[in-house]
């Protein structure tokens, strides 16, 4: 799992896909992308395994059809931690 970490003035957020996606039994980015086509979600593969590796071009859109399919929340994806500091 990469690490794709955001920070801003005391909080960093990172990418949690690969997290939800263990929690839901989907081991790969292909199986990802077959049940987002099966729900009407138009993207390549390439994008998704982008997504997978480290929520490179994720778009607002992109969040809540990976919500609906995945059944989890926006907050499951982008995962808020405190610095410390």
């Amino acid at each position: 799992m990469s690490d794709s970490r955001k920070s801003t003035k005391g909080l960093s957020y990172r990418w949690g896909l690969t997290e939800v996606m263990a929690r839901k039994n989907i081991r790969f980015a292909l199986d990802l992308h077959r049940r987002l086509v099966a729900n009407g979600c138009s993207v390549s593969r390439q994008t998704v395994n982008e997504w997978v590796q480290d929520g490179k071009n994720v778009r607002f859109q992109h969040i809540v059809i990976l919500c609906k399919v995945l059944d989890c929340t926006p907050s499951d994806l982008i995962v808020e931690e405190n610095i410390a500091g």
